[in-house]
């Protein structure tokens, strides 16, 4: 699953700067350029954080304590709990294991609403049992690398041998293709729009199905005999 996630940012990366259709060279320079610049303004980012985890985890974090304010936290003992409202049980956790029965916590390393409630019943600050990956500490370990250019062709070293020739063109019988090749049972981006449902219409002024009041033949003379019996 990650590694298919990598795939389509690169994927992505491509379309964004329409480099598909240019040379091998020029795409790797460009997707390089590119990666350079994204782990280049994570490192400026980190360095504007005001606390441990970044401003997006720490807006989510207090959404969620938004929502705790309701819940009762009941111990069992080993850091399992048990959360209610109106002695009706909502939630049951385990703060060592990190982990809620709604498996919020578990699949975003974000503590849910029901952890938060037992978190706080304990005096405790949830930003402490937010998942290592979002503290500043591993974001530095991923961003902080040094990704060095590369050089012009000139300043190359010279080995001795004679340059690569490249290959033959041979010019293909269509068009070149641009699209990247989908996986099997994949759905084209054209059809994973929702088709629209055809509704039967009623027209407002003759009560038949088929067309509305717009389109309707009878509208006109259904119009001339309203406004007789008005007149009269």
């Amino acid at each position: 699953m990650t590694l298919n996630n990598l795939c389509e940012i690169v994927n992505r990366d491509i379309e964004v700067l329409e480099a598909r259709s240019s040379p091998i060279y020029s795409l790797l320079e460009m997707l390089h350029i590119k990666i350079m610049n994204r782990m280049a303004s994570r490192r400026a980012n980190l360095k504007r954080w005001y606390q441990d985890i970044g401003y997006k985890i720490s807006e989510i974090l207090d959404l969620e304590a938004n929502k705790s304010g309701n819940f009762m936290a009941h111990w069992g003992g080993q850091g399992h709990c048990q959360v209610s409202i109106n002695q009706t049980p909502i939630a049951m956790m385990n703060l060592k294991g990190k982990n809620c029965i709604c498996r919020k916590w578990n699949l975003t390393g974000i503590p849910c609403q029901h952890a938060i409630a037992a978190i706080y019943s304990e005096y405790e600050d949830p930003m402490k049992y937010v998942d290592i990956c979002y503290h500043e500490e591993s974001q530095m370990k991923c961003y902080g690398d040094v990704m060095y250019g590369i050089k012009m062709e000139k300043y190359w070293t010279k080995i001795g041998r004679p340059p690569l020739v490249p290959p033959m063109i041979v010019k293909q019988p269509s068009c070149p293709k641009k699209l990247r090749i989908r996986e099997i049972g994949e759905i084209p981006p054209s059809e994973r729009k929702f088709k629209q449902v055809h509704k039967s219409y009623t027209c407002s002024a003759c009560k038949q199905e088929g067309h509305n009041y717009k389109s309707c033949s009878k509208r006109v003379e259904l119009t001339t005999r309203i406004n007789k019996k008005v007149k009269s």
